[in-house]
């Protein structure tokens, strides 16, 4: 009996796993990926700055908000999966002064890994400006 049990917390714990691969890995293409695409693309289509500027601001924050949502429904499926649910949290106003002490909860999987790849996109961001980007503009004279 316990031999028919164990195949299935097997095969759960992959799943579990390559949930949070799959969650880890979205959330760096968002922050890295989707931004890296656009810039590929708009070079690639646009035919002035003004219009490259455009597809920019106009098409990747709507790619960004569309692939965030896909990450939330993975996030709900991680956390069915591993038997978590979403703790219900009262508004800070409909709580009483003297009750309710508000309990510490873990960090989930997803905002964990939007954190990382944030700060890893905006360091990877910063050493590019700063040690590899060449300045468009002309030399001052001096």
């Amino acid at each position: 009996m316990i031999q028919a049990a164990r195949p299935v917390r097997a095969a759960q714990r992959l799943v579990v796993l390559a949930l949070a691969t799959a969650i880890c890995a979205g959330s760096f293409v968002m922050w890295v990926g989707i931004p890296a695409a656009f810039i590929w693309v708009s070079s690639r289509t646009a035919t002035s700055l003004a219009s490259a500027l455009a597809i920019m601001l106009a098409a990747c924050p709507l790619a960004m908000v569309a692939f965030s949502l896909l990450l939330v429904r993975l996030n709900a499926v991680y956390m069915r999966a591993t038997g978590s649910h979403p703790d219900q949290r009262r508004a800070a106003w409909l709580r009483g002064l003297s009750g309710e002490r508000a309990v510490r909860r873990a960090p989930r999987l997803l905002e964990v890994s939007m954190i990382v790849s944030a700060v890893i996109a905006i360091v990877a961001l910063a050493v590019w400006f700063f040690l590899f980007a060449h300045s468009p503009l002309p030399a001052s004279p001096a």
